[in-house]
């Protein structure tokens, strides 16, 4: 089985209500209200802060140093790309880093990161890299989309930037390795445990379709 192509069928459904939903076709459309992306931007940067400690407890399980530094170099990219463009967004909405660092993470957050900690710290590598995909899977088939459906939109001065960064050829790579490694450590696996992965990946695919509900509803 290959793992990987058995999660996204698991999910399809809901893939696609991911990328239909009303917050997410407002980035491609360049419709989106200030309020609400603010309100996005900073939970997301909250959730990247728990995202890298999964990741971070994931390379301590990796089985291999080739894998170890895989997820380390992830780390250190996280943290000094995709973290600094939260902030560069903030900061030309107004938004000071005092405000993104105190202000309190949604119920839906708190939910989602949680389950993915608990899943690091009680379960094995290839658990955590099922809990860890759908967000790397599910962003990157937004990014691709919109800029397929909305070309113009790259071009946009305030969404331009998120589209592009989450389309980038460099970040399908880093799915395509991720993927790569869970289906090569799973080859062997008991049909029992392949499904207790695919859960894992269902439960977190569906937290990502909450995130965007919690940044369009602003709880």
């Amino acid at each position: 089985m290959n793992l990987y192509n058995a999660m996204l069928d698991s999910t399809k459904n809901l893939y696609e209500e991911i990328y239909k939903h009303p917050f997410v076709q407002g980035i491609g459309n360049c419709s989106i209200p200030k309020e609400k992306f603010i309100y996005y931007m900073i939970q997301d940067y909250s959730y990247l802060i728990d995202y890298l400690k999964v990741f971070s407890i994931s390379a301590a399980k990796a089985p291999h140093r080739n894998e170890m530094q895989f997820i380390l170099n992830l780390v250190s990219n996280a943290i000094n790309d995709e973290m600094d463009m939260h902030l560069d967004y903030l900061h030309k909405l107004g938004v000071n880093d005092n405000e993104v660092l105190t202000a309190k993470q949604s119920l839906t957050n708190i939910s989602y990161t949680s389950f993915m900690l608990k899943t690091a710290y009680e379960s094995d590598f290839a658990s955590i890299l099922a809990a860890i995909l759908p967000c790397e899977s599910t962003y990157y088939m937004i990014g691709k989309r919109l800029l397929k459906d909305y070309p113009d939109s790259a071009n946009h001065p305030l969404y331009g930037e998120w589209i592009t960064t989450y389309s980038n050829p460099a970040m399908e790579s880093t799915l395509m390795q991720i993927t790569t490694i869970l289906n090569q450590l799973t080859k062997n696996y008991a049909e029992d445990n392949l499904q207790k992965l695919i859960e894992i990946f269902e439960i977190s695919t569906r937290y990502e379709k909450e995130f965007w509900e919690m940044s369009w509803n602003l709880t």
